[in-house]
């Protein structure tokens, strides 16, 4: 009997903390649909008013603190004590514009990964336009917008973490005479 008792309270003690990583991963990916959502409608919104145009900088800045603020991010992307996440999320924003400037692409592609940003620009051009993400999933922009792919490693018990991905696109509409940006779609697979 005395041999039991501290069996018992190791078998509960794992058990507790099993359903607390267990709920880590759960609470990681209704917060990546969610951060994902918001942090492309924090890009979009980095239009000019008069001609719904992105400036593409100013939306990757946005997004990133977007990113930050809601999947608990220090200034490099690094998870900070408390976050749900194992390691730095990784990324692929789309900003488009459909027509070059007088100084910029109709579009641009940053990717981050593995701590490393790059940047490409989108030789697509014109409205509608559509982007593939992969897996079946295509996204088509009618103005002006952002697009991404988010994909984060939740910390999970007993396992490696595995990667989730969520996607959303926002877009810039025309809302009688005014410029507002409406979410497209949000969704995503999981491991």
């Amino acid at each position: 009997m005395v041999v039991a008792l501290p069996l018992v309270v190791l078998l509960f003690a794992v058990m507790t903390w099993v359903a607390a990583v267990s709920q880590d991963v759960a609470a990681a990916d209704v917060v990546l649909r969610e951060s994902a959502a918001l942090a492309v409608k924090a890009a979009a919104s980095s239009h000019d008013p008069e001609t719904g145009e992105i400036d593409f900088h100013r939306a990757r800045v946005r997004f990133e603190k977007s990113l930050r603020d809601n999947l608990e991010l220090d200034g490099s992307l690094k998870p900070e004590k408390g976050s749900p996440l194992a390691d730095r999320p990784e990324y692929v924003l789309i900003l488009y514009n459909g027509f070059p400037g007088e100084d910029r692409p109709a579009g641009v592609r940053y990717e981050f990964s593995g701590g490393r940003l790059t940047e490409v620009e989108v030789s697509q051009r014109g409205f509608p336009a559509t982007f593939c993400l992969g897996e079946g999933v295509a996204v088509e922009l009618d103005s002006p917008g952002a697009i991404a792919v988010v994909g984060v490693y939740p910390r999970r018990a007993f396992r490696e973490p595995a990667l989730f991905r969520r996607w959303a696109a926002a877009e810039v509409a025309d809302a009688g005479g005014r410029r507002v940006v409406v979410l497209k779609k949000s969704a995503g697979s999981g491991a």
